[in-house]
């Protein structure tokens, strides 16, 4: 092959970077999915499976024991307590698996037993976002703002009515 520079249209350029993204779209799209809600920090699903040896160091490192291991991967439970974002998982874990991270991949979703939407008076989830992202208007279920919410799940914690379930951000 010659070192000449080689002509390329405007057209075909632009021809061939969007059928290199398309492919890239494509094979992206064949990636596993996270279905189950990991440890702040973890790796994409597929090579966090592959590098992860299932040893329990992180489950044992958390504070609030909100690390459970399940079939021998671990997994982030806040239904009944919050994740600090403490980093210690990630300190203890061996293969990598885990990074530090400023939050989960978890986002609140609100359902129809929400007392603030009941009743207008409740707003314990939005007095313990430690973000501010839950915002509540009288009579209507609470929002979130995604780009605020870190997924700590202290708003799960506090709700009397078990209204919040999580939702995996993608």
């Amino acid at each position: 092959m010659s070192d000449a520079p080689r002509n390329v249209s405007r057209r075909d350029l632009f021809r061939n970077m969007l059928a290199r993204g398309k492919s890239a779209y494509q094979e992206a799209d064949h990636l596993p999915k996270r279905t189950i809600p990991r440890p702040p920090g973890a790796l994409a699903e597929g090579l966090f499976r592959e590098v992860c040896d299932g040893c329990g160091l992180c489950a044992e490192a958390c504070p609030n024991s909100v690390i459970q291991c399940h079939d021998q991967w671990p997994e982030l439970c806040v239904d009944y307590h919050h994740c600090q974002l403490c980093g210690e998982c990630a300190k203890a874990c061996p293969t990598g698996a885990l990074q530090p991270a400023t939050q989960t991949e978890l986002l609140p979703t609100f359902s129809h037993a929400c007392q603030s939407r009941l009743f207008g008076y409740c707003e314990l989830c939005v007095e313990q976002c430690p973000s501010q992202a839950i915002q509540c208007l009288p009579d209507q279920k609470p929002t979130v703002d995604s780009a605020l919410c870190n997924g700590c799940g202290q708003c799960r914690a506090a709700c009397p009515a078990s209204a919040i379930s999580w939702n995996i951000r993608v």
